[in-house]
């Protein structure tokens, strides 16, 4: 059997999640992508790699909760249920 000859690096090119989930014209049309699939799993992922980049202090201002209760979000340490 003859070993099989790869093709040369061509075309290949690093990639960097943290710049495509930063594009916000994506994270929208692959977060909704996911409600069009009923793909949950898949959305959660995504929004974890979103939020993987972001400023985590900025966030919780953002969204007006603290960084510790961020945290347990994120971390899925405690059962948050809406109030």
């Amino acid at each position: 059997m003859q070993p099989i000859k790869l093709k040369t690096k061509k075309g290949i090119s690093k990639l960097d999640p943290s710049e495509i989930l930063l594009d916000k014209k994506f994270l929208i049309s692959a977060l909704l992508e996911c409600f069009q699939d009923n793909d949950i799993d898949a959305f959660i992922e995504i929004l974890d790699g979103y939020i993987a980049t972001r400023n985590k202090s900025d966030l919780a201002l953002k969204a007006n909760i603290s960084r510790n209760t961020l945290y347990d979000m994120l971390h899925r340490r405690k059962n948050l249920s809406p109030i």
